[in-house]
């Protein structure tokens, strides 16, 4: 029969015992926790079976920073749109491409690439400069 070795990971490491004032300050630290811990059950059964926690304090924080940081995106969309300018266009008097180039509508590409570069030309010429 062969024995099974034990691995290092299953080995529980002893920390020594902390000596002199340490100890002192340790076990009346534990003394404190357990004669809260006892008075709790007997003032408030219901709240000495869940202590409250750090982390439930810090995620309550992130839920409400959370929840500020969308109220503050959703009041400057709502004011943005509130007061952004709204114009009475008559889009009737905008003209067209083709009415800018002066040509048909349905000109070949040919047609409308000679156009765009003579206004191109008329309008920018090199020669003003």
């Amino acid at each position: 029969m062969e024995k099974k070795k034990k691995s290092a990971s299953r080995r529980k490491v002893k920390t020594p015992p902390p000596s002199g004032e340490e100890d002192k300050e340790v076990t009346m630290i534990r003394r404190r926790k357990r004669y809260l811990r006892s008075w709790l059950k007997k003032v408030h059964p219901e709240k000495a079976a869940a202590p409250p926690s750090a982390e439930k304090h810090e995620s309550n924080w992130n839920t409400w920073l959370l929840v500020l940081g969308v109220a503050v995106i959703v009041s400057a969309v709502f004011f943005l749109r509130f007061h952004e300018a709204t114009y009475d266009a008559d889009y009737e008097s905008f003209q067209s491409n083709y009415d800018i180039l002066e040509i048909d509508r349905g000109s070949p590409i040919a047609l409308v690439k000679k156009a765009f570069k003579a206004l191109s030309l008329k309008w920018y010429s090199i020669s003003s400069f």
